[in-house]
């Protein structure tokens, strides 16, 4: 046909073209060729085994856009002649000795569509009648396994993305395909059984299966596939989709309707830990990665059957799947550098650790006994894995691994948070024998082990009780005792800052914290964090600070003129003071002010008189800055007619 010779020309002009132009213009040409009536008969010969790859694929492409958007095309008359031919087709492609994969993809994706427009009404019996044509040439050719296979798995997958299907005609395809999985089942186990397949049968059996579970296959229907699926965990080439086909089962929104294949599903799961000490003691984060995905997605799906169990054995594996995802959490190496598996887990054990908190008090206690010591040992973890790396390290890494580790540790804080939420009083214990072992031992402890502590104490800040005060105040008046550390420094500050609230209530240990705040100030690489805690504390506890007054103030005003402070922190430290001095009467506030207010008028009308560029524009704005944060943030107590201090210092 002329039609095949022009096909082929225009193929190899879009292949082979470099000018766009004649690559669009061959393109629209395909394109109205695949829309035309001829087409249905320009396919055939295309598929032509003498044909290259390209032709082919065109092809097949072309006859699965007009089963799909041109079916009414197809009179019904000729609907058998065009399955036969097709099923012709595809059995030859898969009989040849080197089977062209893309081409035979493509054409079971046309047979998959054709049976979705067919059912139920032109092609009754569906899959028994298709696995029938299949099996007879698999008699003859092993290799036709393969093109059953891939029929097989598309089908549900085109089930999926294609819209076409719509109302009844969905719901009737849907079950069709519901009955007809019972069919396909059979041949998956079937193929999994035969050991005389190559492993790229028993690849796409498991495969197959994979696409019938996100069907929506019930669990039931698939449970006899799970030790065929845990012993294949071995086989390095099967691992992968093993994995991939337990996660859906594990996953899949109608799992939850069948508990029992679930406890067997958790059964199963918790003898792979062995296999997962292996994979750590090997390096093999591939192996790690897979166990650890089976596991966050079962315990993610199904934390209420794990934590609900209705005998000793069930509640000895549910304990040890918590254990087993422990065992994940606490991979060795630095995050993101060493491996990825840990990060994984975090929002498993906020959902776990959130479960048992819902629950009523007796309920919740009884859980907190049965899984305290695993919730113990996963504050350990995370006091372990939310160390910095060293120094070196950290100076290779990019600006965005370092934002990456940055946002795990804030995974690390916000899942020790919740432990603080349950755990309370017990946590703080916890975290105080460590910082209180780590000061003992400060000169073989790594100071990332003591940054570390102070980051977790700084996370569980929020919410504490009376009970957790002691070990609160015994770490607060420890921080002085830091060996000497920039990050120490820095943490500590943090940590400061964020227990303000607490010190309002304890203010008898803000003589042994605004010191450390202070001498801070004058650090470069400390002030940052110095600025945040000091304006923390101003702004709570304020009231406590106001018979400190006199040492206070000169000191924050030689911070400001130091030239160790950024802008952002000098607005930081004057907000400070405006928080202090709004304590004190209007009269008592008046000298500090004109001290704080006068330097800034003459630098002001020293800029004035200067001629105008970058830098001074940008002194002028760090000038407007320090005097916008005293008029925002001072608060006086003023009485009737009293004057604002502000306006009384500038008609000075």
């Amino acid at each position: 046909m002329d039609s095949v010779s022009q096909v082929e020309q225009a193929l190899k002009q879009l292949y082979s073209s470099t000018e766009s132009g004649p690559r669009n213009a061959a393109q629209s040409w395909l394109l109205a060729v695949q829309q035309s009536q001829e087409a249905w008969e320009l396919v055939w010969f295309l598929l032509e085994e003498h044909k290259s790859t390209e032709v082919q694929f065109f092809g097949a492409s072309t006859l699965a856009v007009k089963i799909h958007k041109y079916w009414h095309e197809v009179a019904p008359e000729s609907f058998d002649d065009l399955r036969l031919r097709l099923f012709k087709c595809i059995i030859d492609f898969a009989a040849v000795a080197v089977v062209r994969k893309l081409v035979l993809g493509k054409l079971c994706v046309a047979l998959a569509i054709l049976l979705l427009n067919a059912v139920p009404d032109q092609w009754p019996a569906a899959f028994q009648s298709a696995v029938l044509t299949f099996n007879r040439s698999i008699a003859k050719n092993c290799n036709v396994w393969i093109a059953l296979l891939e029929f097989l798995t598309v089908l549900p997958e085109e089930f999926h993305t294609h819209t076409y299907l719509s109302g009844s005609k969905k719901v009737a395809v849907r079950q069709e395909l519901d009955s007809g999985s019972t069919t396909v089942l059979a041949v998956i186990e079937g193929g999994l059984q035969d050991q005389s397949l190559s492993p790229d049968v028993h690849l796409l059996c498991l495969r197959c299966l994979k696409s019938w579970v996100q069907f929506g296959v019930s669990l039931a229907k698939v449970e006899k596939f799970l030790s065929l699926l845990y012993n294949s965990l071995a086989d390095m080439n099967l691992c992968e989709i093993a994995i991939d086909c337990l996660v859906e089962m594990a996953a899949h929104p109608n799992s939850t309707q069948y508990p029992l294949s679930v406890r067997k599903l958790i059964s199963l799961t918790v003898q792979l830990a062995p296999e997962l000490e292996r994979m750590k003691l090997e390096g093999d984060l591939n192996g790690c990665h897979s166990i650890s995905r089976l596991v966050v997605a079962l315990i993610e799906a199904h934390v209420a059957l794990i934590l609900w169990t209705n005998s000793e054995i069930e509640q000895q594996e549910a304990v040890a799947l918590m254990y087993l995802l422990l065992k994940v959490t606490d991979m060795p190496g630095c995050y993101s550098a060493e491996e990825t598996c840990s990060e994984t887990t975090f929002n498993a054990w906020y959902l776990f650790i959130d479960e048992i908190s819902v629950q009523k008090p007796e309920v919740s206690q009884q859980l907190r006994l049965v899984f305290g010591d695993l919730l113990l040992s996963l504050l350990k973890v995370l006091l372990r894995k939310v160390q910095l790396p060293s120094d070196s390290w950290r100076q290779c890494w990019t600006h965005d691994e370092k934002e990456q580790f940055r946002c795990y540790r804030e995974d690390i804080g916000d899942t020790a948070m919740y432990l603080h939420g349950l755990l309370g009083v017990t946590l703080f214990e916890e975290i105080h024998k460590t910082f209180q072992r780590q000061l003992l031992e400060r000169d073989t402890t790594p100071w990332q082990a003591i940054e570390a502590t102070l980051y977790l104490l700084r996370s569980v800040a929020e919410n504490t009780t009376d009970d957790e005060d002691p070990h609160i105040s015994a770490m607060i008046s420890n921080l002085n005792n830091l060996p000497s550390h920039s990050q120490l420094a820095y943490r500590s500050m943090l940590v400061i800052g964020s227990y303000s609230d607490w010190l309002s209530s304890h203010a008898e240990l803000l003589q042994c914290v605004l010191p450390l705040l202070l001498s801070g100030l004058s650090d470069r690489e400390v002030a940052p964090a110095a600025a945040i805690a000091l304006r923390d504390v101003g702004e709570v506890c304020a009231e406590h600070l106001t018979c400190l007054v006199d040492q206070l103030i000169p000191i924050c005003q030689d911070a400001v003129c130091g030239g160790v402070l950024e802008t952002r922190e000098c607005v930081r430290v004057f907000e400070t003071m405006a928080f202090v001095l709004s304590t004190l009467s209007v009269q008592a506030m008046l000298p500090f002010l004109e001290a704080l207010f006068v330097p800034r008028a003459v630098q002001l009308k020293r800029l004035s008189e200067t001629h105008p560029d970058s830098s001074v524009r940008a002194l002028v704005h760090r000038e407007m800055r320090l005097l916008s944060a005293i008029c925002r943030t001072l608060d006086p107590k003023l009485q009737g007619s009293d004057q604002h201090p502000v306006q009384k210092i500038f008609y000075w």
